[in-house]
């Protein structure tokens, strides 16, 4: 996961998002939310659906989930809910390296719409094997 998520996102953004810690996953949480609202309206634009959603977040996230969303369009990774769920699991990784898994807001979506075995394998296959360079 980690792997992916540097490959995906850049090791520069991975890196300064991993040093926030936990203390994102509220801000990924609301972001995803956004994403999974908006992707009805403007699903072709993936980086117009990412801009609009990370409007007046701090500049850590923004960084790294433009960079996210940038190389899942260019890429053809994925659609706006699928960048969602990338968040989500990132923002479940940070949780859980900073043992504040119990009140993880990027868990608790995911949660609520499956079953456990499902949140287990999303969690395993969330993140898509980043583009060759």
């Amino acid at each position: 996961m980690r792997s992916r998520s540097r490959a995906l996102m850049g090791t520069a953004e991975w890196r300064a998002l991993e040093s926030a810690g936990p203390s994102v996953c509220p801000v990924l949480a609301d972001v995803a939310e956004e994403l999974c609202r908006l992707r009805n309206r403007l699903l072709r634009r993936l980086r117009d659906v990412v801009r609009q959603a990370l409007r007046e977040r701090p500049e850590v996230v923004r960084r790294a989930v433009t960079s996210l969303a940038e190389r899942y369009a260019d890429h053809q990774l994925g659609n706006p809910r699928e960048v969602a769920l990338a968040l989500r699991v990132i923002g479940v990784y940070l949780c859980v390296v900073g043992a504040r898994l119990g009140g993880c807001r990027c868990l608790r979506p995911m949660v609520r719409e499956a079953t456990p075995e499902v949140v287990k394998t999303r969690l395993d296959e969330a993140l898509p094997e980043p583009p060759a360079p």
